[in-house]
C-alpha cells in the first residue's frame, strides 16, 4: 500500500517567462558547494589527469604471449563512438590476434535511447550474436526505440520471444550498471574512451594514436621526441555580476592539466568584442570558454573534445560541462506544474527525475522548508520540470504518470506519492495511486498506457540540456544554473541575498 502523501497547496500551471535577473549578492559559499562541471567532465569520481601529457613514449621490451586487451567503453547514441568504429575495425585487421577488443557499456545519461540500446546488446550476447547487433545499433544510430530494437533481433534472426522477454524485463540492466561502475573507477567520463595497458584514449581518435601505445606494448616502440606545442588561444567571456560564474578554476585546470601552452583573453560580457563573440558562436549561458581553430590540433584535444562544440572556426565548451552558469535567454516555464506567486522575485525552476535517490534526498530534507519558508509566502515561484536520466529504467513513466495525475489538476499528490514509494515505481502502482488520490481511473490508464505525455516529458529534457543541466536534480534560479541537492541551509542563504 502506498504511503500517505502530504497535502501540498493547490497546482497550477507556470504561465509566465520571467527575465533572468542580475544576483549581484549570491554568497560566495555557493562557490564551495556547486560542482564544476568541467572538471566533473574531466576527472569523474575526483580523478584527477595529472600533469598534462606530451608526446614523449617510453622503449620497452616485452614478450608477448597474451592478446593486448583495448578495453572500449561506448554509448550507442553516441555520434563520436560511431566515427571510432572504422578506426576500431583498422587495429583488428592491422594487429590480427596481438590484440582483443573488450567492449563495455558506459550510455551517457543525456542520451534517452542509450541505456535501452546497451541492455539490447547485452541481451543479443546471451544469444551469441553481440557484434552483429552492435553494428546494427550504429548503422541505425538515429532510430533505437524499443520497437527498433526488436526489430533488430528478428532481421538477425535471433529468438524473439527469448530477446524481447530480455530486454522488457531488464535483465541487463545491472551488467550495463556493472560496466559504468568500472569505468567510471578507472576515470571513464566519456565516449568513446579505450584504455590499453593502463592509459586511456579519449574520443575518436586516429589510428596513429593507438599505434604510439601498443606499439610500445608489443615491444617495438622507441623514444619519440615530443613536437614543440603550439599556443592555443582562449577568450572568456564572464559577467562580474554573477558570483556563481566562477571562470577561474576552469581556466586554471585547462591550463595545469590539459593545455599548458593556453594564451588567455578576458571579456566583460558588455565588451562589443564578446557580445560579437557570443552572436557568431550562438553561447547563451556565460562564463563562455571560446577556443580557437589550434585547439583541435593539440595532441590533448581528445580529452576535452566530449564537452567541446565547433562554430565555424571557433570550438567552445557547452554549457552543461560548465555546472554553473548564468543564462543569456529566458527559461521556457509555459503550462509546467508550478506552485507559489506567480509574480513572486525569485522563479526556481528545478529539474527533476523520479527515481533519482538525490532528488529524493532533496525532496524529503530540503523541499518542505524551502515551500514553508519561501514558496508558501510569495517570495519563490517554484516550477517543476522533467529530466529523467536513461539509466533509471521507471523514471520516464514515473514522469509521465504525474503528467497524467496534473491533465486531472493532481499533479502534486502524484508527484509526493512517487517519492514517498521511490522503491516501487511500476504501472500497476502509478495506476493504483491514481485511485488512491481519486483520480478517473479509466482516463488516468488511457493517459499513462497510451504515453500521451512522453513528448512532454522528452521535451523538458531537451530544454534543460540546452539550458545546461546535466544531472539531478538541476536548478536554474533567476537565470543561474546550480547543480545538486545542496542543502537547506545553503539555497536559504542564497535566496535571501537575492531578496536583498
Amino acid at each position: 500500500m502506498a504511503k500517505k502523501h502530504t497535502k501540498r497547496s493547490t497546482s497550477h500551471h507556470a504561465t509566465k517567462k520571467k527575465p533572468s535577473k542580475n544576483n549581484n549578492n549570491i554568497l560566495t559559499i555557493i562557490l564551495a558547494v556547486v560542482i564544476i562541471g568541467l572538471i566533473a567532465y574531466i576527472a569523474a569520481d575526483k580523478i584527477d589527469l595529472g600533469p598534462a601529457k606530451t608526446n614523449t613514449t617510453t622503449t620497452t621490451t616485452t614478450t608477448i604471449t597474451d592478446p593486448i586487451i583495448i578495453e572500449e567503453f561506448s554509448d550507442f547514441e553516441c555520434p563520436f563512438c560511431s566515427r571510432a568504429i572504422p578506426t576500431v575495425e583498422k587495429l583488428k585487421e592491422k594487429y590480427g590476434d596481438q590484440i582483443k577488443i573488450e567492449f563495455k557499456q558506459f550510455p551517457l545519461n543525456f542520451h534517452a535511447s542509450a541505456q535501452k540500446a546497451a541492455e539490447a546488446s547485452e541481451c543479443a550476447r546471451d544469444q551469441e550474436k553481440f557484434w552483429e547487433y552492435h553494428d546494427k545499433l550504429f548503422d541505425n544510430q538515429k532510430a533505437l526505440g524499443i520497437a527498433d530494437l526488436k526489430k533488430y533481433a528478428a532481421d538477425l534472426g535471433l529468438d524473439t520471444a527469448t530477446f524481447n522477454t530480455c530486454l522488457d524485463g531488464g535483465a541487463k540492466a545491472a551488467k550495463v550498471a556493472s560496466d559504468i561502475e568500472e569505468g567510471r573507477s578507472k576515470g571513464v567520463s566519456g565516449t568513446p574512451t579505450f584504455i590499453i595497458e593502463g592509459k586511456k584514449l579519449v574520443g575518436a581518435q586516429p589510428i596513429s594514436e593507438f599505434d604510439k601505445i601498443l606499439k610500445v606494448a608489443l615491444g617495438d616502440g622507441s623514444d619519440t621526441p615530443a613536437k614543440p606545442a603550439a599556443d592555443i588561444g582562449l577568450t572568456v567571456i564572464n559577467d562580474p555580476s554573477c558570483k556563481l560564474c566562477d571562470s577561474a578554476r576552469i581556466i586554471q585546470v585547462i591550463q595545469e592539466q590539459l593545455f599548458p601552452t593556453t594564451k588567455v583573453t578576458e571579456l566583460n560580457i558588455d565588451d562589443p568584442k564578446a557580445q560579437a563573440l557570443l552572436t557568431a558562436t550562438g553561447i547563451q549561458a556565460v562564463p563562455a570558454f571560446i577556443f580557437g581553430s589550434e585547439l583541435a590540433d593539440d595532441d590533448n584535444f581528445g580529452e576535452i573534445e566530449q564537452v567541446v562544440q565547433k562554430t565555424g572556426d571557433k570550438y567552445f565548451i557547452v554549457p552543461a560541462a560548465l555546472g554553473t552558469v548564468k543564462l543569456l535567454k529566458d527559461i521556457s516555464i509555459e503550462g509546467r506544474p508550478a506552485l507559489g506567486d506567480v509574480n513572486a522575485p525569485i522563479t526556481m525552476a528545478i529539474y527533476d527525475d523520479f527515481e533519482c535517490p538525490f532528488c529524493a534526498k532533496f525532496e524529503t530534507e530540503t523541499f518542505g522548508l524551502l515551500k514553508e519558508n519561501y514558496i508558501d509566502t510569495g517570495k519563490v515561484y517554484f516550477v517543476y520540470k522533467h529530466f529523467p536520466l536513461s539509466f533509471h529504467q521507471n523514471a520516464q513513466k514515473a514522469a509521465e504518470a504525474s503528467e497524467c495525475a496534473f491533465e486531472q489538476g493532481k499533479f502534486w499528490a502524484m508527484h509526493d506519492l512517487i517519492f514517498e514509494n521511490q522503491k516501487a515505481l511500476s504501472i500497476d502502482n502509478f495506476k493504483q495511486w491514481a485511485s488512491d488520490i481519486e483520480l478517473d481511473t479509466a482516463q488516468f490508464d488511457t493517459c499513462l498506457t497510451s504515453g500521451k505525455y512522453a513528448a512532454q516529458v522528452q521535451k523538458d529534457m531537451t530544454e534543460g540540456q540546452s539550458d545546461g543541466i546535466s544531472g539531478t536534480p538541476g536548478f536554474i534560479i533567476n537565470g543561474v544554473v546550480v547543480s545538486g541537492a545542496l542543502p537547506y541551509d545553503v539555497f536559504s542563504q542564497m535566496l535571501d541575498e537575492i531578496l536583498g
